[in-house]
């Protein structure tokens, strides 16, 4: 989970990434239906004052940002080549 673990003025390096796990207190998951496709394992999470130990911090605490950011050039240079060889 990308979460806010700075004040609103820190920006991009208020951002931090946290493991949760199912059975921590607090976090309720439920199958959500849908319309269309049953196949999927469309799901609602509710986080009700979860409290999340220190060791579940991904990373550095404030650097979440930069370690989606940098995923997702990743991810458009693997698209960008898979639409060119079209």
């Amino acid at each position: 989970v990308a979460c806010r673990t700075g004040d609103e003025d820190s920006g991009m390096t208020g951002i931090s990434l946290l493991l949760l796990e199912k059975g921590m207190p607090g976090i309720r998951v439920r199958k959500m239906k849908t319309q269309f496709d049953s196949t999927h394992g469309t799901t609602f999470i509710n986080l009700e004052d979860v409290k999340v130990p220190v060791r579940n911090l991904i990373g550095q605490e404030g650097l979440g940002f930069l370690y989606i950011v940098h995923n997702f050039n990743h991810e458009r240079f693997v698209i960008a080549s898979a639409a060119s060889r079209a």
